[in-house]
């Protein structure tokens, strides 16, 4: 069963013909990957060329509902991967801490991140591994481009990397469960976006409120990776780190 809610967000748009067309044609690739998307109409491809973002819960046997949210950006597919990707860590969500910790590699990021709740709830904070998806490229013939997340497998052993002062509140809550990704396609000279993510709180937090959360925050991710690809001329300069994409190749510095 599924549910769709309508966001707006001041992102700039492409025809719904356009976007219904790209997304078609990578439709198998998505399939051969197995990657959850969500079930989009000619009316939803209308709203994402109006601006909106599409958000859509499904419902997963385990429990977790899973949040899938859609955009249209006017910036590039390489625009759009460095604005999520950037080892700068700047959190596009607000009372989000994250630092990057060791064993981060090009293609493979260990991310520490604590998010502050508001009195009377206790903080939370996990630490995640993030990885490219080389299978998506290759299936869709490299016109997907794929980052997934999920918890470190050490679980709570993994906050020993975490460096002194770092972690926030030392009554944080460690996060049982949270997975997801992004994948970006390109569309009229912009980037669909695709963002997909299933989260439990732990503690008291009811997982209604977790997901009624994560999609009032839908839309101020989107739009904050929309401004953070408009820094990229004067950030993704000489003397930042090469970020590659899917296939190992760097995308290029700005000059």
């Amino acid at each position: 069963m599924q549910g769709l809610i309508g966001l707006s967000v001041a992102l700039a748009a492409a025809s719904g013909q356009d976007l219904t067309a790209a997304w078609q044609s990578v439709t198998a690739g998505l399939a051969e990957a197995r990657l959850p998307v969500p079930v989009l109409d000619d009316a939803d491809f209308e709203r994402i060329a109006a601006g909106e973002v599409v958000a859509q819960r499904v419902h997963e046997d385990n429990g977790i509902d899973r949040v899938i949210g859609v955009a249209w950006m006017d910036h590039s597919q390489d625009e759009a991967w460095l604005a999520f990707h950037d080892d700068a860590h700047m959190s596009s969500v607000s009372d989000l801490v994250e630092e990057q910790l060791a064993g981060t590699t090009p293609q493979h990021k260990v991310l520490y991140q604590h998010a502050n709740l508001p009195m009377p709830l206790s903080d939370r904070h996990w630490v995640l591994n993030i990885e490219n998806n080389p299978a998506l490229f290759e299936a869709t013939g490299g016109r997907a481009w794929e980052r997934t997340w999920v918890l470190d497998p050490r679980g709570t052993a993994a906050l020993a990397d975490v460096p002194d002062g770092m972690c926030l509140n030392a009554s944080a809550i460690w996060t049982p469960y949270n997975e997801g990704g992004y994948w970006l396609l390109p569309v009229s000279g912009g980037t669909l976006m695709v963002y997909q993510v299933r989260f439990d709180a732990g503690g008291y937090i009811p997982d209604e409120l977790v997901v009624r959360g994560t999609v009032a925050k839908m839309d101020e991710m989107m739009a904050g990776i929309d401004e953070r690809a408009d820094s990229l001329p004067t950030h993704y300069v000489a003397g930042h780190t090469l970020i590659e994409r899917p296939n190992g190749t760097a995308v290029p510095l700005y000059q």
